[in-house]
């Protein structure tokens, strides 16, 4: 699977330019494996290597402004027009990215963002899902390591941090190539915005009006891969039909002879039918497991959870409905039932309590417990399991 982060250009004459990465899937992650900053003609030659992508639009036509999240309301439409007064909707496409304190509205005109979604296409690239700004790298934000208060350089933006929440962003091209650490992953500033759209590859865009637009992408990617391989497929079947059909006018027992083969062949397509059917069912035993049992988002549960850890504390892992046991073949998957579990490290301990009572007094928990408190060389290690309701 693709990325591009669309970073300039206007037309093909004007020459566009973008950044590209490449990353394998795994069952529940990814693995970035190849990143590529390119231009012009070079644009042309790379298209042949991919098949679709998530397109980021993060150019100069997209605007984003900042406004105070406690003077807005739930109203989508009614944000953006406060944000930006008089805007006609029916012409632009929208983003909110909710980062506590405040909210960053992204606008681009439905006109530009068509024609740059048109010009990839052209090339054979099929894009499924559309993204503005820096709003679909904000899940990866809190797990880069950085000092506090330090300036975040995700090729084009600088944002600006308190803690862990952005406070305010410069569009401003940063030559200077900058490593962060996510994990044990070293990861260019360039490719920041690329992987976190790796994170929301397929998910619909919350808090905008994207919705109907990547449902037609995703469908016309649908289509045409029915058209690639289904037709092809089509004329091979006609073909043995046609070879059948002249072999039982050949003689009688060749039409005898025809039919047993037939006889096995759908008895063959019986079972595996019914093989199909079972590995069906498996799955969605497996995937009723997996689905949150309480109803909430999983991502909305996990941003919030975010947002109140003090930033004294370091985070080392944040899992939803973790797993209990190895996932093994054609098990059952052991999954610790609408909980979360938080692990960190920190040299003040009042931070943890702190963070236990911001957890206790979210909406959607029922307990906190500490699991876990060891101190090692003057550092706090922690694990809280949090129940939810």
């Amino acid at each position: 699977m693709h990325t591009i982060a669309h970073i300039k250009g206007n037309s093909a004459q004007d020459g566009f330019e973008c950044f590209i990465n490449k990353a394998k899937k795994n069952k529940d992650s990814f693995e970035n494996t190849a990143s590529i900053h390119i231009k012009g003609e070079a644009i042309i030659r790379k298209a042949k290597e991919i098949s679709h992508a998530h397109l980021i639009l993060v150019s100069e036509q997209v605007l984003i402004k900042k406004v105070n999240a406690a003077n807005s309301t739930k109203n989508l439409s009614t944000q953006v027009n406060q944000a930006f007064p008089n805007l006609n909707l029916e012409e632009f496409y929208y983003q909110i990215l909710n980062e506590g304190s405040f909210s960053y509205i992204a606008i681009v005109r439905k006109q530009y963002a068509e024609s740059i979604i048109n010009y990839y296409e052209s090339l054979g690239i099929a894009i499924i899902n559309l993204s503005l700004g820096f709003s679909c790298a904000s899940i990866i934000f809190p797990l880069i390591e950085k000092k506090s208060n330090e300036k975040l350089y995700a090729s084009p933006y600088i944002l600006d941090f308190t803690g862990e929440q952005i406070t305010d962003f410069t569009y401003e091209r940063h030559s200077e190539t900058i490593y962060y650490a996510i994990g044990t992953e070293q990861v260019q500033s360039s490719e920041l915005i690329n992987i976190g759209a790796f994170t929301k590859y397929l998910e619909a865009s919350e808090n905008s009006n994207l919705d109907n637009l990547t449902h037609k992408l995703k469908q016309a990617f649908s289509q045409k891969k029915i058209l690639v391989t289904g037709i092809p497929s089509g004329f091979a079947i006609l073909f043995i039909i046609l070879i059948i059909n002249t072999l039982v006018f050949t003689s009688y027992y060749n039409k005898l002879e025809s039919i047993r083969i037939n006889q096995q062949q759908e008895l063959t397509r019986l079972h595996q039918s019914q093989d199909l059917q079972k590995a069906i069912d498996s799955l969605k035993v497996q995937l009723s497991q997996i689905q949150p049992q309480s109803g909430l988002n999983p991502s909305k549960i996990t941003n919030t959870i975010i947002a109140h850890i003090p930033e004294e504390i370091k985070l080392s892992r944040l899992a939803y409905q973790p797993l209990e046991k190895q996932i093994a073949p054609e098990k059952p998957l052991n999954l610790l039932s609408n909980s979360v579990i938080i692990s960190g490290s920190t040299r003040d301990q009042t931070a943890i309590t702190r963070l236990i009572n911001n957890l206790e007094t979210m909406k959607f928990t029922q307990e906190a417990i500490l699991n876990n408190l060891q101190l090692n060389k003057g550092t706090y290690e922690f694990a809280i399991n949090l129940r939810l309701e």
